[in-house]
């Protein structure tokens, strides 16, 4: 199990979808990107599917 690990992930795309796996695996997930769209898109996607780590 992944519990107790974290995860960051750099940019929206293919990241978007390993973010969204880790969360559901209850992994808690960091996302950085450039571009602010994409990037609150795939936070609100976090949300929904597990935990994130938001700072």
């Amino acid at each position: 199990m992944l519990t107790e690990k974290v995860a960051i992930i750099t940019g929206a795309g293919i990241g978007r979808e390993t973010a969204v796996a880790l969360a559901k695996e209850e992994v808690k997930v960091t996302v950085a990107t450039h571009c602010a769209d994409e990037g609150e898109e795939t936070v609100q996607l976090v949300k929904e599917a597990g935990y994130l780590e938001f700072r």
